[in-house]
């Protein structure tokens, strides 16, 4: 069926493959590109409307140095939430402000989709705790727990914390902890992954989690339920540091994007 197209198609020297999907991405990719540009370049649209945020959207995105100026403050109630934890189920309610807000995830992910064995109906499943790397990588990457040490050394420096090094020692222990008993998901069945879990049988950290999302008292289907036995297991106050720490990281990671050499505010002298 696709014997013109494998045999008399090249290779473009910037791509690394080429396919029917590709090139049907590539034409979708500068449909979009002509209607953006001409979206940008057309003046004052109705505020509200769909043409005014994707107008918007683009010029704050080119405007590099309000960004700079800005700094991390926008990140701050994020920050906040982190810093005034004091204890796991206070930490844990700011895991959901960080993922309701941010859409950042340090705990394991939630996903409403569409049951797969009930097509009828939406299920909600908690994924895996993040890693930076996979768990393999972490445990027998050549490096990879000492660069990531190293990481998770130097971003909480810049934001004012005593005794980073120590703590980045702790906090990647823990998450190597975390590691050996993740399971690589992409080798199991879909009956496999599929556990579900009664709102009474979750952990009572795991079901105020998912309480702080707007999700509690449902069944969830748990992906790696070993992988949250062990986190459940860390969630305590002995291990509070190490979790404010990796939270603290996770969010800055995911805003990597969008670069800020300069501060709005002193983090410094937050309050651990």
């Amino acid at each position: 069926m696709n014997f013109d197209f494998l045999y008399g198609s090249e290779i473009p020297a910037d791509l690394p493959e080429q396919s029917a999907g590709r090139l049907a991405a590539q034409q979708v990719d500068r449909i979009l590109t002509e209607e953006i540009l001409r979206v940008v370049r057309g003046g004052s649209y109705p505020k509200g409307s769909d043409a005014q945020k994707i107008h918007d959207l683009y010029l704050q995105f080119l405007d590099s140095e309000a960004r700079e100026t800005v700094g991390l403050a926008p990140l701050e109630k994020g920050f906040a939430a982190i810093g005034e934890a004091q204890t796991a189920a206070e930490f844990v309610r700011a895991c959901g402000l960080l993922y309701a807000d941010y859409g950042v995830a340090v705990l394991p992910a939630v996903r409403v989709s569409q049951d797969l064995f009930d097509s009828s109906r939406y299920s909600i499943s908690l994924g895996q705790t993040a890693l930076f790397y996979s768990a393999d990588e972490l445990l027998n990457g050549k490096d990879s727990a000492e660069e990531l040490q190293q990481q998770m050394t130097l971003l909480p420096e810049a934001l004012g914390t005593e005794h980073a090094d120590a703590l980045a020692y702790d906090t990647v222990t823990m998450l190597l902890d975390i590691a050996e008993s993740t399971v690589d998901l992409s080798g199991l069945s879909v009956e496999e992954t599929h556990n579900l879990r009664k709102p009474g049988a979750l952990d009572t950290l795991i079901a105020a989690y998912l309480d702080a999302l707007g999700l509690g008292g449902r069944d969830i289907i748990v992906h790696d339920t070993e992988q949250l036995d062990t986190v459940c297991a860390l969630l305590t106050d002995e291990h509070l540091p190490c979790w404010k720490a990796l939270a603290e990281c996770v969010l800055i990671y995911e805003y990597r994007s969008c670069p800020a050499r300069k501060r709005h505010r002193d983090f410094s002298s937050r309050q651990r």
